[in-house]
């Protein structure tokens, strides 16, 4: 992710990406934000399904939203 003052955010792998391991990243991004934040996603489907989609109502609690 790159934030609006051009700041990276994010993580790197050389497996595959599974929910599980997506999921991760804006669980631990969201106990560092201070106001509300949007992730914007493209549309694939390991963004909108599984643990992702399960897990955006608690993210949207603390202040971060998922878009996709």
């Amino acid at each position: 992710m790159i934030s609006p003052g051009c700041e990276y955010a994010g993580f790197e792998s050389e497996e595959s990406i599974t929910g599980e391991k997506l999921a991760h990243f804006p669980e631990e991004y969201s106990k560092e934000i201070t106001k509300p934040t949007v992730i914007v996603l493209d549309n694939a489907s390991i963004h909108r399904k599984g643990i992702v989609a399960k897990e955006k109502k608690k993210w949207e609690e603390k202040g971060l939203y998922i878009d996709s």
